[in-house]
């Protein structure tokens, strides 16, 4: 299914609806719905050292955190290699001792491999929390 088709479909089934509330009915609508999810969330006891069990035993989790990452890094270096070859230069200086014409080149081909770096580092640590039951400390709301 294309982006277009799924945007069609959304149309056919919310549009009547939300056209007849209008922007304020729609909008107050929304804020209950989310009101509600509150509601839920708030009232339910969760066992925090029995979830941090269930997030180390469950890789998937980990699995689909780093295909999100993969394909936002590709994304992002297809967008700043499409600037680089249209000419186009950082509106303010980088940080980086790297010159400003070739700064989108760079971060073409250093985007996968810092985000792959940082995906492992802090999935890597989560899981380590979760593991050890020392992910009380994170959950302290």
């Amino acid at each position: 299914m294309k982006v277009s088709e799924f945007q069609e479909l959304i149309k056919e089934i919310y549009f009547h609806q939300d056209k007849e509330r209008g922007l304020k009915g729609t909008f107050i609508w929304l804020v209950e719905e989310v009101g509600e999810l509150a509601r839920i969330i708030k009232n339910q006891r969760i066992d925090k050292r029995k979830a941090s069990e269930e997030i180390a035993k469950d890789k998937s989790g980990l699995w689909i955190g780093l295909w999100w990452v993969i394909i936002f890094c590709v994304c992002y270096s297809g967008t700043v290699l499409i600037f680089y070859l249209l000419g186009h230069v950082p509106m303010s200086t980088p940080f980086l001792p790297i010159p400003i014409e070739k700064w989108y080149l760079v971060q073409t081909f250093t985007t996968l491999p810092v985000g792959l770096a940082g995906f492992l580092a802090y999935s890597g640590l989560a899981y380590i929390l979760c593991k050890h039951s020392i992910s009380n400390l994170l959950y302290m709301w």
